[in-house]
């Protein structure tokens, strides 16, 4: 409490000695751009959001303690009349825990992105029921989409994503990931890009916990395995036509890997 006029302490409790480290004796008949808790130029920035009667109502504000430490709180202040006296009632929230938790956060979620921008693997997240929540922007490219339409792609299901031969199997992962069974094995899925082709990826997924430890979303990771999917089926193409045509030769075949001088084929002759 303090006088309209003033502007001098004339009451105040302990709540208020405990967030500014002051005593009694210092404050009382003291102003508080006296006593440094703020200027003049922070008090009139908060008279800005004063409205026609001069209450301010849960306006932020850094506030200095007695020993110079900065406090982030949250003013309101109102004015008040007893008989013909003229005072000025605030009460200050202190919310530098609250401040220090989102900078903290703001940081975390910086660095968060620098990995997903850095990542040669596409990064996503999604909800326990499959929509997406996040996508990466190399995930984006991943599957035929340009990053300014990543808003459109928010909230879309999994499922339309992957090809319907391997839903069933994408059911399964994410019940084994919901119970704890998840298979530390990297997953394979037929995928579908933007312009309805089909491309193999490599997925790696995880949950995500929030601050009770139960299960907030799914995080997972992406990798474009086509080119490799290709040469495993050209390999695989050409092993049956060398087994084909050493059983169709009238003469004994046999081929030797001559690193290692396994036998790789022969015929029956």
């Amino acid at each position: 409490m303090s006088d309209l006029i003033t502007h001098q302490y004339i009451e105040v409790n302990e709540a208020f000695y405990t967030l500014f480290g002051f005593n009694k004796d210092e404050v009382i008949g003291k102003t508080a751009n006296e006593l440094g808790i703020f200027t003049m130029e922070v008090a009139n920035s908060i008279l800005l959001f004063a409205d026609s009667k001069g209450n301010i109502s849960n306006v932020e504000a850094d506030l200095k303690t007695k020993d110079g430490n900065v406090k982030h709180t949250m003013v309101s202040s109102e004015n008040i009349y007893v008989q013909d006296k003229h005072y000025r009632f605030t009460v200050v929230h202190d919310i530098t825990e609250i401040k220090n938790a989102e900078e903290a956060l703001r940081k975390s979620s910086q660095k968060f992105e620098a990995i997903i921008s850095a990542s040669p693997d596409g990064i996503g997240r999604a909800s326990l029921d499959g929509k997406i929540q996040l996508m990466s922007d190399r995930l984006l490219t991943m599957y035929g989409y340009s990053v300014q339409e990543k808003d459109g792609i928010i909230g879309k299901s999994l499922f339309g994503f992957i090809d319907e031969s391997n839903h069933k199997l994408l059911i399964e992962n994410i019940h084994n990931l919901l119970v704890g069974e998840k298979n530390q094995k990297i997953t394979e899925y037929l995928a579908i890009k933007k312009d309805n082709s089909r491309f193999y990826i490599d997925v790696n997924s995880t949950l995500l916990f929030d601050s009770k430890g139960n299960p907030e979303s799914i995080l997972f990771v992406e990798r474009d395995i086509t080119d490799r999917k290709n040469a495993e089926e050209l390999l695989h193409w050409n092993q049956k036509l060398l087994q084909m045509m050493a059983n169709s030769s009238p003469l004994g075949f046999l081929v030797v890997d001559n690193r290692t001088d396994d036998i790789l084929y022969f015929n029956k002759h």
